[in-house]
């Protein structure tokens, strides 16, 4: 088990909460190494527990909005959160997907294994302290460690453990957030390079959102229609015209959507798919920050990866065969389509997939 990771973790905490006591310490690897999902009910328990704590909250517009414990888990500030005025749900639905995306360890050796890659080198800690406390997380499976008071009383502690994986996600929360005060009602599109990650971030924001989605990937242009005169215009790729007549034109109409998705394999157009009506409505996969579609999306999102990890992650999804189809036809017309369309353009949050 790697541990050099804490030693670093530790110092930055404790310079950043001098107060911090031998049991503010343990909480600190407990939940670097565990996550939260110790406290996981269904989402209604979940997100009532927050609606608690949050009503004795004072917003903070100064605080982070997270701090990270760890290369697994961040903290998430609920001064800040409230602030930001961010929903309860949302919170709720991250920590949730935190539990079931990692493999929740419940072996609280690897707790200790943590401190005393620490401790073990230390003369200037409280081994003493700390031993007593490791002893109690193996005798007393149920106990949970719980911040010092002097801890409590210096910096007020408010927040909730979730993946490390929504860090660069916070701006797109904070904008999805923002836009529905002011519109009540959004679209949003995610774009990028294939192999980035959009249908899998897209897949997240729609259980964080309960959001609907459509994927480009059922909007490619049929067969019959990709003229080499069609593939030399940027984004001849996807089926812009229809998209834009069977689902941007009516959400901005407040009508039903319902649509065939072109099943690309099969060059046939498969079973109508009826499109519920959330808050939320995303449009997600290559070609959705075309300008016909982008024009009506009030959030619009723009996943970057280098080209190593994009061929790395198709290979493993594709095989390696299909990897020479992206490489000589595919990424060329996606990139024509970024230059073409100045992608990311100013307007775009560029979320960095790397490594995740």
């Amino acid at each position: 088990m790697d541990t050099g990771w804490f030693a670093p973790l530790l110092e930055s905490h404790m310079n950043a909460h001098p107060a911090m006591e031998a049991i503010d310490v343990v909480k600190l690897a407990f939940q670097a190494v565990l996550g939260c999902g110790h406290l996981l009910a269904d989402e209604s328990i979940v997100m009532a527990r927050i609606e608690t704590e949050m009503a004795s909250v004072t917003p903070d517009g100064e605080m982070p909005l997270f701090e990270s414990i760890g290369p697994d888990y961040i903290r998430v500030n609920l001064s800040r959160w409230k602030a930001e005025n961010l929903p309860v749900a949302w919170l709720a639905r991250m920590m949730l997907l935190s539990d079931s995306a990692t493999e929740y360890k419940t072996d609280r050796k690897s707790v200790i294994a943590v401190l005393k890659s620490v401790f073990d080198e230390r003369t200037d800690a409280l081994p003493d302290n700390i031993s007593r406390l490791c002893d109690r997380l193996m005798s007393e499976p149920d106990w949970l460690p719980s911040h010092s008071a002097a801890y409590n009383q210096a910096y007020q502690p408010s927040y909730r453990v979730v993946s490390w994986k929504f860090t660069p996600l916070m701006p797109v929360l904070q904008a999805v957030s923002d836009a529905l005060h002011h519109h009540g009602r959004i679209l949003m599109c995610i774009d990028g390079p294939c192999g980035s990650g959009k249908s899998t971030l897209a897949g997240v924001l729609q259980r964080i959102f309960d959001a609907a989605v459509i994927p480009m990937d059922d909007f490619f242009t049929p067969h019959a229609q990709k003229t080499p005169e069609r593939l030399a215009i940027p984004a001849g790729n996807a089926d812009i015209e229809r998209i834009v007549a069977e689902c941007v034109t009516p959400w901005q109409k407040h009508q039903p959507i319902q649509y065939a998705p072109y099943l690309c394999m099969k060059d046939a157009f498969g079973p109508p798919i009826m499109v519920e009506d959330k808050p939320v409505t995303i449009i997600e996969g290559s070609y959705s920050l075309h300008s016909e579609i982008a024009k009506s999306a009030a959030v619009k999102v723009f996943l970057s990866i280098d080209r190593q990890e994009q061929l790395q992650r198709l290979a493993r999804r594709d095989g390696t065969e299909m990897l020479k189809m992206f490489e000589t036809r595919w990424i060329p017309l996606e990139e024509a389509y970024h230059q073409a369309f100045q992608l990311p353009d100013e307007h775009c949050i560029v979320v960095n997939q790397q490594g995740v």
